[in-house]
């Protein structure tokens, strides 16, 4: 009797050692990432088949978790959809808070949550803005972005 109480003991201390373990890893991974979500050191770059673009970012959720994913560098193809927009699946769902808006060349929106939309035309649909690339003419955007596709390159330095 003795020894089964000690068997007992003994697995129930492991039960919450190893439960207590659980709890540390999970609170480790949660804070980890939720400094990567808040950490705002460091620029945000888009390049466009090898070619920096000026982007003037929006302050939102959505950008700040971008910023996150692209300390490891997105890297995607975009496809021409409608000749006015290039299209890209980044991978990962980010918090979106989607209105309708018309989009004028140049801007750069989220689309269904995991997708980035580089636009040189323009079009009306329901969108989280990211951002704008400014410096460049719309003939100048259509040269780069009216391709059948081009890759888009995310990271932050």
């Amino acid at each position: 009797m003795n020894k089964l109480i000690l068997y007992v003991a003994i697995a129930a201390a492991m039960v919450v050692a190893v439960c207590a373990l659980v709890v540390l890893l999970n609170d480790e991974q949660g804070s980890q990432s939720k400094h990567q979500e808040t950490d705002d050191s460091g620029v945000l770059t888009l390049t466009v088949d090898g070619k920096a673009l000026d982007v003037e970012w929006e302050q939102n959720a959505s950008v700040r978790t971008l910023k996150a994913l692209a300390r490891g560098v997105v890297d995607v193809r975009g496809v021409r959809y409608g000749d006015f927009e290039q299209v890209a699946e980044i991978g990962s769902t980010l918090p979106r808070s989607d209105s309708v808006m018309t989009s004028e060349p140049g801007d750069i929106f989220l689309y269904m949550g995991n997708k980035i939309v580089l636009f040189y035309g323009s079009n009306e649909y329901s969108y989280t803005p990211l951002g704008k690339i400014t410096g460049m003419s719309q003939e100048d955007l259509e040269d780069l972005l009216g391709k059948r596709s081009v890759q888009i390159t995310l990271t932050v330095v």
